[in-house]
């Protein structure tokens, strides 16, 4: 099909052999074709940390980095790609300098990158839910998120409070801090394209 990409003309046919079937109703397909492609790129998402996790011997480390990363994102929102293959580049480009580069190199910095860390929470909590084209939250959403935020901030202060206290090997933490650090990225990013499209929108 002309205009669309391989990921959503197969989710397409999917959700209207389902429709057909009397599985789900019409009047919802939107709703399926959103949740599909959300859970086909969760899947891609995890295959692709796993891949290079196995590949740079960091299993455990990639564990903590999802676990956390993703804690914090599902609320947080911010940047999203529009293209289902460009956000599969983006994944496999990031974690990749994350598990091979910048691991290794922040390892010897850790002391500097827990108080980088530190500050991030504060920045992440004052800044977070944004809002993105891929994610639309309304007020109410908004503030659920905001409470929700809070509580998983307070946890991630906690358990970097722990790793300090208790000197957890360095290459766990690393993983931690750049999960979070990557989690704050993608909330400025969202935050700078919102008020470009804002400040767009007014000159018109």
């Amino acid at each position: 099909m002309k205009g669309v990409n391989g990921l959503k003309w197969i989710v397409n046919r999917l959700v209207d052999d389902f429709i057909k079937l009397d599985i789900i109703e019409e009047g919802k397909k939107d709703n399926y074709l959103y949740g599909a492609e959300f859970l086909i790129m969760k899947i891609a998402g995890i295959i692709i940390l796993s891949v290079i996790g196995i590949l740079s011997h960091k299993y455990i480390e990639t564990v903590v980095f999802y676990a956390t990363f993703n804690s914090l994102r599902k609320y947080t929102n911010g940047y999203h790609s529009i293209n289902p293959r460009l956000c599969i580049l983006e994944s496999i480009i990031t974690y990749s300098l994350i598990s091979f580069v910048l691991s290794e190199i922040l390892v010897d910095y850790i002391h500097v990158l827990h108080f980088i860390t530190f500050i991030s929470l504060f920045i992440i909590y004052v800044l977070s839910p944004v809002n993105s084209d891929s994610i639309m939250l309304d007020e109410n959403e908004i503030e659920e998120h905001k409470e929700i935020i809070k509580y998983v901030l307070f946890l991630d202060l906690v358990i970097l409070a722990m790793f300090v206290n208790f000197r957890i090997k360095p290459s766990f933490v690393v993983f931690f801090d750049l999960a979070i650090l990557l989690d704050l990225l993608l909330v400025l990013i969202g935050k700078m394209a919102k008020s470009g499209k804002e400040l767009s929108d007014e000159k018109y």
